[in-house]
């Protein structure tokens, strides 16, 4: 099986991007799909909706008449909208070399100054599991985890790229099995 390799892509100068593809699944979305019915099922079959010539007029007057139901109605179309943006585009890492940080959907991660190293992982030989982790390795020793990649030639070739981003080094981890 041939695995894409990841690299950094360049928006100008200033603003580097990796586009992580993980593995999607459909199964999560699909279990959050079947619970939202339910849980539409469940509210709008405690009202009585044959107020009105057609559905959406009798859900129209119920949510006229007690306006709380609207949240109760729009709250699980965040997730939903998570878990779908999640399974079909995945997620993008951004480093602004103008603030100095690196985001992941638009969510402040981590300072270029709070990184310490850029870590890689290798999974023990006893494993199923093939390949390596890349992480951040910030100050405070929280390690965040960039990528899983399928080979430690494509995680080090990532790394270095990174590390020059960030000014940090490379370490390699040989993680115990």
């Amino acid at each position: 099986m041939e695995f894409r390799r990841m690299t950094l892509n360049w928006l100008g100068e200033d603003i580097a991007y990796l586009r992580i593809d993980r593995r999607r699944s459909l199964v999560p979305l699909v279990i959050g799909l079947v619970f939202f019915a339910f849980w539409y099922g469940s509210i709008l079959s405690s009202f009585d909706l044959t107020t009105g010539p057609t559905i959406w007029q009798s859900i129209w007057q119920v949510l006229k008449e007690g306006p709380p139901i609207i949240i109760l109605l729009l709250a699980p179309l965040i997730p939903i909208v998570a878990m779908a943006r999640q399974t079909f585009v995945g997620s993008r890492l951004i480093f602004n070399k103008k603030v100095r940080a690196v985001f992941q959907n638009k969510h402040r991660l981590l300072e270029f100054d709070d990184v310490q190293a850029v870590l890689i992982q290798l999974h023990p030989q006893k494993t199923a599991r093939v390949g390596a982790d890349l992480l951040l390795q910030s100050k405070t020793g929280k390690p965040i985890l960039l990528a899983r990649c399928d080979s430690y030639e494509s995680c080090a070739a990532l790394a270095q790229e990174i590390a020059v981003i960030v000014h940090a080094e490379v370490k390699t981890q040989q993680l115990q099995g």
